[in-house]
C-alpha cells in the first residue's frame, strides 16, 4: 500500500468517500431507504406521539383547576391575614366571651384573651371604651379591625376565615339565617336570666330569685320544645346536616345551663340532648371549655 493506495489500486481517500456515500444512502429515509430504517423512523414517531400524549394526561391530572388554585390562594391569604395576633377582650366566665372563643378555636386561630374584669369596673375604663363605646364585653381586635357584639364578631370570624376549618356560614342558607335569629331572639332571652340567677349570681354572693327562675324556666321549656320538634324531623344540626354558626352560637349558654339545677330542660328532650351531646363533644369546644373557670361542683 505504498503512497497510501488501497490494494486494488484506488486511493484510500476515494475508498473512504465511497463507503460514506453508501452508508448515507442506506440510512436515508427516502423511499429507497432500507425497511429497517423506515420501521425505526415509524417507531420513533409513534413513541414521540405516545410520550406527548402521556405528558398531556399527567399535566391534566397534576395541574390544579382554576377553582383549586383560587382556594389555595385564599387559604394563603387567610394565613397571611392572621399574622397579627387576635385579641379577645373580656372575662373567661362570660358566656358571650366564651361564644367567641368557641368559634376562634373551631377555626384553629391563635388568639389571646385580655382580661376585662367587670367586678372592678374595667369595662368602663377609657382604654376599653375606646374599643367598645358601650362598655360591654367582649371586644375583638383582629389586625386593624376592632369589633364588638359577640354574634357580629362570630360572623366576622366565620366569613373572613371561611376556608380555614369547617365552613360555618355556607351560602346561601335561609335555614342558617333562621336559626341564627332564633338563637338571639328566642333562646337567649330565656336562657340568659336563668343562667345568671342559678350560676353567676351565687358566685357573686347573691341568692337566686325563685320567681325569675320559674318564669324563665317556663319560657325556655317552650323554646326547647320547638327545637325538639325541629330536630325530630331528621335534622342532625339546626341548619341541616352540617355544623354551622347556628349551632356554635348556642354552645356557651347551653353549657352553662347544663351546669345548673335546670339541666333537665335539656336532658328530658331526647333530640335536643342528642344534638347537645354531639356539638359539645367537638374538639374545639372541649378546648374552649377547659379554660372556663366554673365554681366547684358546677
Amino acid at each position: 500500500m505504498p503512497g497510501g493506495d488501497h490494494a486494488d489500486g484506488r486511493p484510500i481517500a476515494d475508498m473512504a468517500t465511497w463507503r460514506v456515500s453508501r452508508l448515507q444512502h442506506r440510512g436515508s429515509f427516502a423511499p429507497g431507504g432500507s425497511r429497517f430504517h423506515r420501521r425505526q423512523s415509524c417507531l420513533s414517531k409513534c413513541w414521540r406521539a405516545m410520550r406527548d400524549g402521556i405528558a398531556v394526561i399527567l399535566d391534566y391530572k397534576t395541574t390544579p383547576s382554576l377553582h383549586q388554585q383560587e382556594q389555595a390562594e385564599k387559604r394563603r391569604d387567610e394565613r397571611s391575614i392572621q399574622m397579627a395576633p387576635i385579641k379577645l377582650y373580656g372575662m373567661a366566665l362570660s358566656a358571650n366571651v366564651v361564644r367567641v372563643a368557641a368559634v376562634l378555636n373551631e377555626k384553629g386561630l391563635d388568639f389571646e384573651i385580655v382580661d376585662v374584669d367587670l367586678r372592678t369596673g374595667a369595662h368602663k375604663h377609657p382604654d376599653f371604651i375606646a374599643l367598645n363605646p358601650f362598655g360591654q364585653i367582649p371586644a375583638l381586635q383582629d389586625g386593624d379591625e376592632v369589633l364588638y357584639e359577640s354574634r357580629a364578631i362570630n360572623r366576622h370570624i366565620a366569613t373572613k376565615y371561611k376556608t380555614q376549618g369547617p365552613d360555618l356560614v355556607p351560602t346561601p342558607s335561609a335555614k342558617l339565617e333562621t336559626w341564627l335569629e332564633v338563637e338571639s331572639h328566642h333562646f337567649y332571652p330565656a336562657v340568659s336570666p336563668l343562667v345568671f340567677q342559678l350560676l353567676i349570681k351565687p358566685m357573686l354572693g347573691g341568692a337566686p330569685d325563685a320567681a325569675v327562675v320559674d318564669k324563665h324556666a317556663a319560657d325556655l321549656a317552650k323554646v326547647l320544645d320547638v327545637y325538639e320538634a325541629h330536630l325530630a324531623k331528621g335534622n342532625k344540626y339546626l341548619a341541616g346536616d352540617a355544623y354551622t354558626l347556628a349551632d356554635a352560637n348556642h354552645l356557651s349558654y347551653m353549657f352553662m345551663l347544663t351546669k345548673t339545677s335546670k339541666a333537665e330542660l335539656v336532658a328530658s328532650r331526647p333530640h335536643v340532648k342528642a344534638w347537645w351531646d354531639d356539638i359539645s363533644a367537638r374538639p374545639a369546644w372541649l378546648k374552649t371549655v377547659a379554660s372556663v373557670p366554673l365554681p366547684p361542683g358546677a
